[in-house]
């Protein structure tokens, strides 16, 4: 995942790319008059010429083509309403009603590596779970968020690290490598509020989430080094999110609550949420998990979904032209374990949280699309 933005800038830039910036939207020249808007939500005034008759969505309000000169884009005065669920139709200029996206048909399989309890390791427990590099974060109780650095053992002996060996992998079959947890520190965080409803988003220096105590709209900093939390991102107190995922292709974070299976985003530059898509019933009783992970080999987000039990992963994208669009939905023959928080990062694997354990996922047909 490109966690270290400025970088990947320079690469581009490197690579003769034209690069702009909205907030913290990226732009890449070289798209139709217009393409960019009707399918992100860029700033108007950044977005490359428009065509009479053609309208973009601005978050959730309808713009249109004032062909000038210059050429720009302008408010209609319709704003669609996340909370119905309604969305922005950037084709018909229109509010339209969010529909189901996809089946939830299995196309793949993933596994299970490992599980940590508050019996048999240094798991204290907890629910939110973030993870960067091999560190993973939990929010133990509303208050206390728990470092741990996780550890990948030789156990076979052939002096080959292998995360994703599974006896079940046909890609990779063999035992399973050993794992070892460790417990790094402990930050006493107020603001978490809730646990198992304020999902977390680590970096290497600070983290963010969705904050706790009543305002679960709000995106919360904070910074490991100053030990300070503030609001970063203010959403419409008309919907409380439960999840948090960022997507660092379009610069805006994701989230979503268990009703309704209904995925947002929020721009930063907006400050409101709007809804993305619906996925149908996977397998548990309500949405219970999220995640926004970069495809390393070919630079494509995907948003991966889960119920409330592991046993089934969704993976959806933002197609140009569809919209968005079921990729796979993943199905493990684990246990099935409850789902009340999911991470990815460690060994590029998802990580989720019961309470009482926590425990690894991936490898098999997932594989391709994290390493």
């Amino acid at each position: 995942m490109y966690r270290n933005v400025p970088v990947f800038i320079a690469f581009l830039v490197a690579a003769n790319w034209a690069v702009g910036w909205s907030g913290d939207v990226i732009f890449f020249d070289g798209f139709e008059s217009g393409n960019i808007c009707a399918w992100s939500n860029a700033d108007p005034a950044d977005c490359l010429g428009c065509v009479a008759g053609e309208f973009s969505c601005y978050g959730n309000s309808i713009m249109a083509c004032d062909v000038g000169p210059p050429a720009q884009w302008v408010p209609t005065g319709t704003v669609c309403s996340p909370y119905v669920p309604n969305q922005c139709d950037a084709v018909t200029g229109t509010c339209v009603a969010l529909e189901v996206t996809g089946t939830a048909t299995a196309t793949g399989n993933y596994y299970e590596y490992a599980k940590f309890t508050t019996l048999n390791s240094t798991f204290l427990g907890g629910y939110d779970v973030g993870s960067f590099a091999d560190l993973i974060y939990v929010n133990r109780n509303g208050t206390n968020l728990d470092v741990y650095q996780l550890q990948l053992v030789d156990s076979d002996g052939d002096s080959i690290m292998e995360p994703n060996q599974h006896p079940d992998n046909p890609d990779d079959t063999g035992p399973i490598e050993q794992r070892v947890l460790n417990w790094v520190t402990s930050y006493v965080i107020p603001e978490l509020g809730t646990a198992s409803q304020s999902e977390l988003y680590p970096l290497a220096d600070r983290v963010y989430f969705v904050g706790g105590g009543g305002s679960h709209y709000n995106i919360y900093e904070y910074i490991f080094s100053t030990d300070v939390t503030a609001i970063y991102a203010v959403g419409s107190p008309l919907i409380d999110q439960s999840f948090l995922g960022f997507g660092e292709v379009d610069g805006m974070f994701f989230s979503g609550r268990e009703e309704g299976r209904l995925v947002y985003s929020l721009d930063p530059s907006i400050g409101d949420w709007v809804a993305e898509f619906r996925f149908p019933s996977l397998v548990g009783t309500h949405f219970d998990g999220l995640e926004v992970v970069v495809d390393p080999s070919t630079g494509t987000q995907y948003v991966y979904v889960s119920d409330d039990s592991s046993d089934y992963l969704g993976q959806y994208r933002r197609d140009p032209v569809l919209g968005w669009v079921k990729e796979n939905v993943f199905q493990s023959f684990s246990a099935g374990d409850l789902v009340e928080g999911m991470g990815f990062g460690a060994l590029n694997h998802f990580w989720f949280t019961r309470g009482d354990a926590l425990y690894e996922m991936g490898g098999g047909d997932l594989t391709p699309f994290l390493e």
